[in-house]
């Protein structure tokens, strides 16, 4: 058995907890649409679930636009494939940093835009 007279075992934990509180990290997402309807963002967001069920996809509002970006990527390559599929239905459809859901975070797939 080790023993940690430091104290540095409480500031590991301290962190995990931070950590688990902070639901987001940077990462990247596919923006498929980027307009001031919000009808066409409504529209498009409603589309793309019909056709891909199972990815997440987020609708936000900043001022003037309205955003629907696809997916949690950590990094470019591993947005890659999806980037291809999705272009073939969206073909303005571009990677964007954005802050991402962390891994195992199990909340509703929607952010909401702002009214």
């Amino acid at each position: 058995m080790i023993m940690d007279h430091s104290g540095v075992q409480k500031f590991i934990e301290s962190h995990k907890m931070i950590v688990k509180r902070k639901p987001f990290s940077e990462g990247f997402r596919i923006q498929i649409y980027n307009g001031n309807n919000r009808e066409d963002a409504n529209r498009i967001k409603s589309e793309f679930y019909g056709k891909f069920p199972g990815m997440r996809c987020y609708l936000t509002y900043m001022q003037p636009y309205y955003k629907v970006r696809i997916g949690d990527y950590v990094d470019q390559e591993s947005a890659r494939g999806d980037l291809k599929k999705l272009a073939r239905f969206y073909p303005s459809s571009f990677l964007v940093p954005d802050q991402i859901r962390r891994i195992g975070d199990n909340e509703d797939k929607d952010t909401k835009a702002s009214k």
